[in-house]
């Protein structure tokens, strides 16, 4: 029976509780810009934006309506520009305002003649701080 007690003991003892801090959440703001259209993304004071993902054509006919369109009949193909999420990391990585337009004349064309938008994911980070280690 003592054998038994001791073993109990041992196996309590080695349980550690401690208190973690709860992990950190991303939040990834999304926003759709169609042609022709702009906006600016923010991030608060002492952040900056990161940018994930970047996408400018059309893959959907609900997105981006052209507004004189009733049925899609706009939505002359599905197309999208191989280098939008390179073109806007570079534009607005590191900043914390960026504005940005739905506009082939710094996005490359992908389609001619199709109302096509821009898609952005992104979040804000806080900056990293070197202190010469």
């Amino acid at each position: 029976m003592k054998l038994l007690l001791v073993l109990v003991a041992v196996a309590q003892a080695t349980f550690v509780y401690s208190k973690c801090p709860p992990p950190e959440v991303l939040v990834i703001k999304e926003v759709t810009i169609c042609e022709r259209e702009q906006s600016t993304l923010t991030c608060p004071f002492g952040s900056s934006i990161q940018i994930h993902e970047a996408f400018y054509g059309r893959q959907n006919n609900h997105i981006c309506r052209h507004p004189s369109a009733t049925d899609g009949s706009n939505i002359n193909e599905i197309c999208s520009s191989p280098n939008a999420l390179e073109i806007v990391k570079n534009k607005c990585n590191g900043h914390r305002e960026c504005n940005i337009s739905s506009a082939s004349n710094w996005l490359v064309d992908p389609c001619k003649n199709t109302y096509k938008y821009l898609e952005v994911s992104y979040s804000c980070s806080e900056p990293q701080y070197n202190l010469g280690n």
